[in-house]
């Protein structure tokens, strides 16, 4: 692509009134792969799911509301311990 006729390629602000906001720096990347520990808890959590269905709904009131997310909330401790137990 190139520039335009009246394209103006000097710096808006002469060089004596630049700054530098930030610094780049190089994103590190680790030691090597996970071991078998940090692993197996890599897949535990990625196993997690929520127990609120999906979807967009529509209470009458907040009341309704609360109750429906405190029957999700009481579903999922008891799935939780009853896994934990087993």
């Amino acid at each position: 692509m190139n520039a335009p006729d009246n394209f103006d390629a000097k710096p808006a602000a002469p060089e004596d009134q630049h700054k530098l906001i930030g610094l780049r720096l190089n994103r590190r990347l680790g030691d090597g792969p996970p071991d078998a520990d940090a692993r197996r808890a890599l897949t535990e959590m990625a196993r997690y799911r929520t127990r609120a269905p999906k979807g967009v709904f529509a209470y009458p009131d907040h009341d309704a509301m609360e109750a429906d997310r405190f029957k999700w909330q009481v579903e999922a401790i008891v799935d939780v311990v009853t896994r934990a137990k087993a």
